[in-house]
């Protein structure tokens, strides 16, 4: 949705030479605004349950991550902040 929002804004807001940062701001503002209240949606192209499929060896390794490699970083982590303080 990120990159959506932003291709957009840079349709609308980028499609010229804004002189300041200051000018910057209040354009990305207005813009938001004006996305806001025009109340724009994304037309998503695939269900859930498709991008699920799709995405399914993603989300295969993150789980592998979280279950095998984060309780091995978490012991990692004290032990520093162990060094850390002097603990240790």
């Amino acid at each position: 949705m990120a990159e959506i929002e932003i291709a957009a804004f840079s349709k609308k807001c980028l499609d010229r030479r804004i002189a300041t940062i200051e000018e910057l701001s209040k354009e990305a503002i207005a813009c938001a605004k004006k996305r806001n209240s025009d109340r724009i949606k994304i037309e998503w192209r695939f269900t859930t349950v498709k991008a699920r499929k799709k995405l399914k060896r993603h989300y295969e390794i993150v789980w592998k991550v979280i279950k095998e490699d984060l309780p091995i970083l978490k012991k990692q982590l004290v032990r520093i902040l162990a060094e850390f303080k002097g603990e240790v």
